[in-house]
C-alpha cells in the first residue's frame, strides 16, 4: 500500500494541521504503507501555474510537478490537511491541484462532463476552521467540503472521500485536540485494515 499526504499550514510542524498529518502518517506506517509526505510550505511549494507548464504535455513535465503526478497515481490512500480560510483551502493547496491534478493527465473532460483517472483510492481530508460547523453549514454553505467531495472528486473520480472538519481550532483546548487526532486515528485506521 501506498500513501501520499499533502499538508498545507504555514506552521506546519507547530500547527494542529501538522498534527492532523503526523498522526495519519504513522497509522498508515503501522498499517504497512509507504508514506510520502509533502509539506507545500516547509518545501516552497510554487502554487503558479505558468501559461509554459500549462502547454506542457506529461511526458514533458519534469522536476517535482512530474514527481507529484507519479506519487499521485501510484497512491492507494491520499490525505490532504489544510485549514480553512476565506472558505478555501491555502493557495499553495489551491495551487497544487492546479499544478498536479492536470487536465489530460488526471481527468478529461467529455460530452457527458468530467472523466476522471484516480478512481479506487481511499481519500481523507481533514481541514481545521474557526467558523463554527452550525454557521459554516447554514451561511455560508461549506465550501470546502463542496470542493473535495463534490467538484475535485467528481472531476477525477475519488469515489472513496472522507471528509472531516474540527472547529473551532482558536476556541480548542488540548483536551478537545488530543480527542480529535483520536478521531483521525480511528478513522484512517478503519479505513485501511
Amino acid at each position: 500500500m501506498k500513501a501520499l499526504i499533502i499538508l498545507s499550514n504555514p506552521q506546519s510542524e507547530a500547527s494542529f494541521c501538522g498534527a492532523i498529518a503526523a498522526t495519519a502518517a504513522d497509522v498508515l506506517r503501522a498499517a504497512g504503507a509507504d508514506v510520502v509526505v509533502h509539506d507545500l510550505y516547509a518545501e516552497n511549494f510554487d502554487p503558479n501555474l505558468t501559461t509554459e507548464e500549462l502547454k506542457k504535455s506529461l511526458d514533458e513535465l519534469d522536476g517535482s510537478i512530474r514527481k507529484s503526478i507519479d506519487e499521485l497515481f501510484a497512491a492507494d490512500v491520499l490525505v490532504f490537511v489544510h485549514p480553512n480560510w476565506w472558505g478555501m483551502p491555502p493557495a499553495n493547496m489551491v495551487g497544487w491541484i492546479s499544478r498536479v491534478v492536470r487536465q489530460g493527465v488526471c481527468y478529461r473532460f467529455t460530452e457527458k462532463g468530467p472523466e476522471g483517472f484516480l478512481g479506487g483510492k481511499k481519500t481523507f481530508v481533514f481541514t481545521t476552521a474557526n467558523t463554527p460547523a452550525d454557521i459554516e453549514e447554514k451561511f455560508n454553505h461549506d465550501p470546502i467540503r463542496n470542493l473535495w467531495t463534490n467538484i475535485v472528486a467528481n472531476t477525477v473520480n475519488l469515489d472513496d472521500v472522507t471528509y472531516v472538519n474540527f472547529t473551532s481550532i482558536i476556541l480548542s483546548d488540548d483536551q478537545q485536540r488530543k480527542a480529535w487526532l483520536e478521531e483521525v486515528k480511528t478513522i484512517v485506521s478503519n479505513a485501511v485494515k
